[in-house]
């Protein structure tokens, strides 16, 4: 049977029984699931690996052999004015 509500003299009814309310989590549990925003963090660590690899395609795919003729020239020089330097007393 409902308990009664007095309102000034009159009573009343009380419509339903309430819920109990929520009990608070124990210490230690979690209240986040583990892989919470995890999606993120797999989708920017996703970006980096295909940007690294797309680089490194382009590298080894000769995007910098243009410079190289430069760059062995230099070298060239570079080592062939040591030698002139050690070949004179």
């Amino acid at each position: 049977m409902p308990f009664p509500v007095r309102f000034g003299a009159a009573a009343a009814a009380h419509p339903g029984l309430m819920e109990p309310s929520p009990s608070a989590p124990l210490p230690g549990s979690m209240t986040v699931s583990p892989l919470f925003q995890w999606e993120t963090v797999g989708l920017v660590v996703a970006v980096a690996v295909v940007v690294a690899l797309v680089a490194a395609v382009l590298l080894v795919a000769g995007l910098g052999r243009d410079r190289r003729a430069e760059w062995e020239e230099w070298l060239a020089s570079r080592s062939g004015a040591r030698e002139d330097a050690a070949d004179r007393p």
